[in-house]
């Protein structure tokens, strides 16, 4: 059983690679949107609260939609990883 307790950029990840996600709470989609362009493709994961990967993407782009229609409400996870890139945000999902 995975238990998250904080939901936070990594150190090495810097302010304008913070991803922004609305709305949240979400029902149909999300947005994901970045300061500035990745310079370098991301992958983007919709996690359960148990660590159960959902829903993967990859992307190289400013904003990234990401459609919840098939999952159920309640918490999740998103994780963004790629170089120079690495955090989780916590997503509430209503129906």
């Amino acid at each position: 059983m995975l238990v998250v307790t904080a939901v936070n950029p990594s150190i090495e990840t810097s302010s304008d690679h913070i991803a922004k996600i609305a709305p949240n709470p979400a029902s149909t989609d999300v947005m994901l949107y970045f300061q500035q362009k990745p310079n370098k493709t991301l992958t983007i994961k919709l996690l359960n609260l148990k660590g159960q990967l959902l829903k993967q993407t990859n992307t190289n782009s400013q904003s990234t939609n990401i459609s919840l229609s098939e999952i159920i409400a309640g918490n999740y996870i998103i994780e963004i990883i790629g170089k120079g890139y690495n955090q989780t945000q916590q997503l509430l999902i209503t129906k």
